[in-house]
């Protein structure tokens, strides 16, 4: 792995495509806009209603490991995981307004 600006990335050019999409103009007024606000504050409501939330005492190996994500990744700030009920592997990570949602199915 290749560690760049205080990330680990897999092949060199991942860095510089992702620092290179964030100063696109686009991206930053969709970041901005209200719409992204609502859709962050939304998928958390919907995991919040319908997922279990990672917590030492329910799941202490997956709270662990989200632990040491936050120590590997600091500038991710704090982050809230749930797993959902999905008979498939399946996860996806989401920006939200105070924190960074991490999602992972039931089957992962």
């Amino acid at each position: 792995m290749l560690k760049q600006a205080n990330r680990e990335w897999r092949f060199a050019g991942d860095g510089a495509s992702f620092a290179a999409l964030l100063e696109e103009e686009t991206i930053k007024r969709e970041l901005q806009s209200p719409r992204a606000s609502r859709a962050r504050d939304s998928a958390r409501m919907r995991l919040l209603g319908t997922s279990v939330r990672v917590d030492a005492t329910v799941l202490p190996h997956l709270s662990a490991a989200v632990e040491g994500l936050t120590k590997q990744f600091p500038e991710v700030g704090a982050v809230e995981c749930y797993v959902f009920n999905e008979p498939t592997v399946n996860a996806f990570v989401a920006a939200g307004r105070t924190r960074t949602l991490l999602a992972i199915s039931s089957a992962a």
